[in-house]
């Protein structure tokens, strides 16, 4: 039918619209998509800033060697934590908007794996399970595996509604 009639021309019966409805579930996916998304971000600027310290401490003749393993490290979880942040929006935006199922499966799997090369950071020598690593695994990466997987749970379970 027209979006302009009011009237059903065959049966004389009002037409109402019917209102656009989200599951709850994909509005939760979505949101806990974009969280992740946004604490990646955060994790990216504190990685890059800790590569930017481990720089400065390099630059000490006699302690190259130890920290340039950590100067790795930092710059490429900072990185990958940037890529996330665009993985949990074009996963969050998907699915809100109900669309392409495989590829929002995979934007959130990523940013889970994302998340696990954050926790990696416990690892870190010098300055990993008690440093700068604890930081950036405990306060960036366990909220980014959590949400990600909770969101991968939730379009999982509403996959059927997406077109």
């Amino acid at each position: 039918m027209p979006p302009d009639l009011i009237y059903c021309p065959f049966c004389r019966v009002r037409l109402e619209i019917e209102p656009f409805r989200r599951p709850r579930l994909l509005t939760i996916a979505g949101f806990a998509a974009t969280t992740a998304a946004l604490i990646s971000v955060l994790g990216g600027f504190m990685s890059l800033l800790e590569a930017h310290l481990v720089s400065l401490s390099i630059m000490r003749p006699h302690r190259t060697e130890p920290y340039l393993g950590m100067l790795y490290m930092f710059t490429i979880i900072g990185l990958f934590d940037f890529i996330g942040c665009f993985l949990g929006l074009m996963a969050g935006t998907y699915s809100w908007k109900k669309r392409r199922i495989r590829l929002t499966i995979v934007a959130i799997t990523s940013l889970s794996i994302i998340g696990l090369l954050n926790i990696m950071a416990l690892d870190a020598p010098y300055g990993g399970a008690y440093g700068f690593g604890s930081f950036l695994a405990w306060w960036f990466g366990v909220p980014i595996t959590i949400l990600s997987l909770l969101s991968f749970i939730f379009i999982i379970i509403k996959q059927k509604e997406f077109k």
